[in-house]
């Protein structure tokens, strides 16, 4: 359900809609159409979204080899489509996930951010000696993308390592004083750099695309050229306010064909970025705390205040740990409930925590910033920090599981 301004339903318009549907009688089967009442989307709207989204992009010249999956999902034939305006017509399909299947026989979890999900693509990429490989998400409005590395393995980008991409490319292609950027609290600051150097705003809004294309439009005078979260989530075109795999897709693509002219690589642009504005490593994680049935319903910022504050995690010191409304509200934010717990540790990572609405998992998300002066360091850094975060995680784990199930503790 979207509102009057193409940003999903959100509150406090869903708790007035809940009162309505309590007090009305169920529709009878024969619902009236027409202007005004109910219209059904049809293939004009498919053809208008598809050549809107190709025209914002300028013309390809095809120099790519494109390797692609839908994931079994339903976006194939609109991709297909929109590449095809602009001339690209070969892409390198998985044959076996192009069709839509509910059943996702080769992806028994569909979701292009878990391990594995994308070894099919990669294989494929790899056997075809593609550039690039691109993913949807079975719904289509998620992107992730493989590229290959030196030793000639692929590797997926990560969310944050995308959207860094994107903005810049977005700053690039745009111009104007009255430009906008929009980003989750829990995604890379990468991008408030990017977007301060360019001397472009920046704002922040809670997880969740429906706060992030609501702060995108909330001002008429302003012109937001990029929003995103970390999960995937991007939006490169104004007549598409929400998260969008397919022009996402599309652009990424008009990027990497113009660096390919420059005898640059993704993975050099994005080196590029770490160079001038620091190595951002990240990392977000669902910990499941609770093997069987469904956390439990608490305050979670409270509960863990109440609990008190671990000293360490990982062998790193604690240097903050509060709630994150208030820190917001200490920091002049003005946000919606989060239901949130930060955490600053030595060394300046940063931690986000929150129970996630769906499943018996508590989400999280560090990030550390890192000055590097080569490639070298680079890479140096992205392991030490990695290992780093893995056992910040593991100590985590214990923590939140002592709290919020004490019973499945390990015993100390």
């Amino acid at each position: 359900v979207f509102l009057a301004d193409g940003a999903q339903l959100r509150s406090p318009m869903d708790d007035i809609i809940d009162r309505q549907i309590e007090l009305s009688q169920l529709p009878p089967k024969e619902i009236v159409k027409g202007p005004g009442v109910i219209e059904e989307i049809g293939d004009k709207i498919w053809i208008e979204y598809c050549e809107t989204v190709a025209n914002t992009v300028k013309e390809l010249s095809g120099s790519l080899a494109i390797a692609y999956t839908p994931l079994h999902g339903v976006s194939w034939e609109t991709i297909e489509h929109v590449f095809g305006l602009k001339g690209i017509t070969n892409l390198i399909t998985v044959p076996s996930q192009v069709q839509p299947d509910s059943s996702f026989p080769s992806t028994p979890f569909p979701n292009p951010e878990e391990a594995g999900v994308l070894d099919g693509l990669f294989n494929v990429a790899q056997s075809s000696k593609a550039d690039i490989a691109l993913a949807n998400d079975p719904d289509g409005d998620r992107l992730a993308i493989g590229v290959p590395q030196s030793n000639g393995e692929w590797r997926a980008l990560s969310g944050n390592e995308i959207g860094a991409l994107l903005c810049n490319r977005m700053l690039q292609v745009t111009s104007g004083q009255n430009r906008k950027v929009v980003s989750s609290i829990v995604s890379s600051s990468l991008i408030e750099k990017i977007a301060e150097e360019a001397g472009v705003e920046h704002a922040q809004t809670l997880t969740g695309f429906k706060w992030i294309i609501s702060e995108a439009y909330r001002d008429p005078k302003m012109n937001t050229v990029f929003s995103f979260e970390e999960a995937l989530g991007y939006a490169v075109c104004s007549s598409v306010r929400d998260k969008d795999g397919i022009s996402a897709a599309l652009r990424f693509v008009e990027m990497a064909e113009d660096l390919k002219k420059k005898n640059l690589t993704v993975i050099d642009q994005l080196n590029n970025l770490y160079l001038k504005h620091g190595l951002h490593v990240s990392r977000s994680q669902a910990i499941r705390v609770i093997e069987h049935g469904q956390l439990p319903q608490v305050d979670f910022p409270s509960e863990l205040l109440r609990y008190g504050s671990p000293e360490i995690l990982g062998s790193f010191k604690i240097l903050e740990f509060g709630d994150y409304d208030q820190a917001a509200i200490n920091a002049g934010l003005e946000l919606p409930k989060s239901n949130m717990i930060r955490l600053i540790l030595e060394t300046g990572i940063r931690i986000f925590v929150r129970p996630s609405g769906t499943e018996p998992v508590v989400k999280a998300y560090l990030e550390k910033v890192v000055d590097v002066k080569n490639v070298d360091e680079i890479g140096n850094e992205q392991t030490r920090t990695g290992r780093a975060f893995d056992s910040i995680l593991e100590d985590l784990k214990e923590y939140l599981r002592q709290i919020l199930v004490p019973d499945q503790s390990t015993p100390n």
